[in-house]
């Protein structure tokens, strides 16, 4: 596995395991100008592969930066929670940005005239800790395109078809939003840009005639254009980063996701496991869930090669469109009716073992499995009694254990048993 990202071990060689801690070290110079030394070294020795057997890159909105996304300190750990949940159930590794290397290096003296600006990036450091998913996770530092030229950097790294693709989207994205413009100075205007898809409201100023009320079609065609060049460059710094470390990108900016599939860009079983959405892991803790792949990993390992041959099979037949589309299908038509199927034999097993005895087994979190992951109501616990058990009550609770043991040698053995903890949780 790949080495302790270098912020963990600056931590914890200065024993900064608060933000009150991280705020001590960071407002001495000393301390500020190691963090910086430590920073150059480890992007210098960084190995030029990620290790793993299925990696992938996090685009923005789920990298753990603030880029394109809400930088709240509740809205980053959310972001966690959603990464890791996208993560768990086939990845390895997941690269995500290092936005203090960046910050340390790139603009050292901003930095150093305002050290607090790191404790944000800290505390996710801090939350990854609590919640142990740490290890899941690969720094690196994206490239910074940002700038003027945008379009001729984006062409040049071979994504033509994706900018002819974010051009036709501007008119879709002046109907679609929310616009508001304002007088700002003379010849300018300030504007807000809201998209229902979006997740933060955007502000800006451009070089418009004063108005104050509603905006023109023109108008509104000059913002969503501002958006398309806001955001387009994190698209192609997402992109080199797959490109150059030869691994896959999994898309979670909305934008960013109508390009890639309007420009048809190819799906591969990776980018189909990151998109591939499991309602039920919305209950149950980020802890949780990293204790359930420790303690099942083999389990895992058997759920992650299943669902590898099963997204392969059907991208032999649909190997373009969108993403979540085909993930939706693999959800609906493999992982579901796999589930049904445990669920129904533990069922029928514990009814004959009710039924010929009165050795009781609750069944309470077997039986809930696919209302669950539906959003059903959660049908009622079963219980039996335990009382003496005959020569026929024992074949029943044979029978059960049998059953159960054919259980745990399932594909999907793994995600059942994040679903009983969901159930535990309701």
């Amino acid at each position: 596995m790949s080495n302790t990202y270098w912020l963990f071990n600056w931590l914890d060689s200065h024993g900064v395991d608060s933000l009150p801690a991280a705020e001590r070290a960071l407002s001495e110079p000393s301390q500020l100008e190691d963090l910086r030394e430590v920073a150059i070294l480890a992007k210098e020795s960084l190995p030029a592969k990620v290790q793993g057997e299925a990696v992938i890159v996090a685009g923005r909105g789920l990298d753990l930066s603030d880029q394109l996304s809400c930088s709240t300190s509740s809205c980053r750990q959310r972001q966690v929670d959603e990464l890791y949940r996208k993560a768990w159930h086939y990845f390895d590794r997941i690269v995500v940005d290092d936005s203090v290397s960046h910050n340390l290096i790139a603009h050292w003296d901003i930095t150093v005239a305002n050290p607090k600006s790191l404790l944000s990036d800290i505390e996710v450091l801090l939350y990854l800790r609590e919640v142990g998913a740490e290890d899941l996770l690969e720094f690196r530092q994206k490239p910074n395109i940002l700038g003027r030229g945008w379009r001729d950097r984006a062409i040049k790294a071979g994504l033509k078809s994706a900018v002819d693709c974010a051009d036709k989207l501007i008119d879709r994205l002046a109907k679609e939003s929310e616009i508001k413009i304002r007088p700002y100075s003379k010849g300018v205007s300030s504007f807000t840009f809201k998209h229902p898809r979006m997740e933060i409201t955007y502000e800006g100023r451009l070089p418009l005639s004063g108005v104050r009320g509603k905006p023109t079609s023109k108008m509104r065609i000059a913002v969503a254009r501002r958006m398309v060049e806001t955001h387009f460059p994190y698209l192609t710094s997402d992109i080199q980063t797959s490109v150059s470390l030869g691994v896959p990108l999994g898309c979670a900016n909305w934008f960013h996701g109508e390009i890639l599939s309007s420009a048809s860009e190819a799906i591969s079983p990776a980018t189909t496991a990151f998109s591939l959405d499991l309602p039920v892991l919305q209950g149950i803790p980020i802890q949780t869930l990293v204790q359930v792949r420790h303690d099942e990993y083999e389990s895992f390992q058997r759920f992650r090669d299943s669902l590898r041959l099963a997204i392969q099979e059907r991208l032999k037949h649909e190997a373009s469109g969108r993403v979540t589309e085909v993930g939706e299908q693999i959800r609906m038509d493999v992982i579901e009716p796999e589930l049904r199927r445990i669920r129904d034999r533990l069922a029928a097993a514990e009814k004959a073992l009710a039924k010929k005895s009165a050795v009781g087994i609750f069944m309470g979190a077997l039986v809930t499995t696919c209302g669950i992951l539906a959003g059903l109501p959660i049908p009622v616990s079963i219980a039996a009694g335990v009382g003496t058990a005959s020569s026929t009550e024992t074949g029943a609770v044979s029978k059960y254990l049998e059953e159960k043991q054919q259980v745990a040698l399932s594909d999907m053995y793994f995600l059942w048993r994040a679903v009983k903890h969901a159930a535990h949780n309701l």
